[in-house]
């Protein structure tokens, strides 16, 4: 039996956390989907990726008054870029 590589392992979490299909990913690193399953981390997290999850929320009610004049108008979220905002939080959620 092949030693699975500290690099393979590696590659089989970091492909699992973005396709989040075994058979997907033992089919591109050429393993078998056994394999896959043995070396899932269910924690793993990539190191340079933005994990959304570690995002905290946002909060659109700001208070104005707390900002120069000539930025008021610049910092007002509509309802429709909020809208937009939570659509696509949601899809990465």
């Amino acid at each position: 039996m092949a030693r699975t590589s500290s690099e393979t392992i590696k590659k089989i979490n970091e492909l699992y956390f973005v396709l989040g299909i075994k058979s997907q990913v033992a089919k591109r690193l050429g393993i078998s989907p056994a394999t896959v399953s043995k070396y899932i981390d269910p924690n793993y997290k990539p190191d340079n990726q933005l994990i959304l999850s570690d995002i905290p929320d946002y909060n659109v009610n700001l208070n104005l008054a707390d900002f120069d004049k000539d930025w008021c108008e610049i910092l007002q979220i509509s309802q429709e870029e909020i809208d937009e905002i939570e659509k696509f939080r949601k899809e990465f959620n």
